[in-house]
């Protein structure tokens, strides 16, 4: 025969003793979770209150102005990032330009908003006071 292989048996850990005290009922945790679940979808939804609302409409029309794409426009505003690092093998290896196109592509479609320092220097790049940027009222002037 082959080999004579015994199989490990794990041994199982007994549970924690639980302070049924200090259980909180099924129902309450659900309601909890809930209520926190609401709370964030109504962040997304009422986004007016805390981004511009033409910002996303404004980043992409800068970059289009440019006449850039979304990986170049990462690279950008985030000028720090590169386009090879090395792994633990001391070899270079690509970025996945997937993350900074998924990220300025999020931007254009307001699905996330930029940091201050990320929209500095979109206003920057576009030649703009970062003002025309962040007031909705007011327009790129190269519509």
């Amino acid at each position: 025969m082959a080999g004579n292989s015994k199989k490990k048996v794990k041994e199982r850990r007994a549970a924690p003793p639980v302070d049924r005290e200090l259980e909180i009922p099924a129902e309450e945790v659900g309601e909890a979770v809930s209520e926190e679940k609401t709370k964030k979808k109504t962040l997304r939804q009422n986004r007016e209150f805390w981004a511009p609302k033409r910002l996303a409409e404004k980043l992409k029309q800068i970059r289009l102005h440019r006449d850039i794409t979304q990986v170049q426009m990462f690279h950008v505003i985030r000028p720090d990032s590169k386009n090879e690092v090395e792994d633990q093998h001391g070899h270079n290896v690509g970025i996945d330009d997937h993350i900074g196109r998924s990220m300025i592509s999020a931007y254009e479609r307001g699905l996330r908003v930029p940091s201050l320092i990320e929209t500095f220097r979109y206003a920057e790049f576009a030649r703009v006071p970062m003002e025309i940027l962040i007031r909705d009222e007011a327009d790129l002037p190269f519509d």
